[in-house]
């Protein structure tokens, strides 16, 4: 929605509520996936480091 009001292009009722249930549907998807820092060879550490807006933008926690 952001990007068509940004690029000033009107978006039809019929694809906003498209739209709409997509982002329900993707609320109850769960991934079986999970990853560990270890698999990548990274530390917190070095994420806090390389990433520091994120940190900032989205308040994320620092682990203590």
């Amino acid at each position: 929605e952001a990007v068509y009001r940004a690029l000033d292009i009107d978006m039809s009722d019929d694809f906003h509520a498209w739209l709409k249930a997509q982002a329900e549907k993707e609320k109850q998807h769960h991934s079986k996936f999970e990853y560990s820092l270890g698999e990548f060879h990274l530390s917190e550490a070095q994420i806090r480091e390389r990433l520091p807006e994120f940190y900032e933008t989205y308040q994320w926690q620092v682990a203590t």
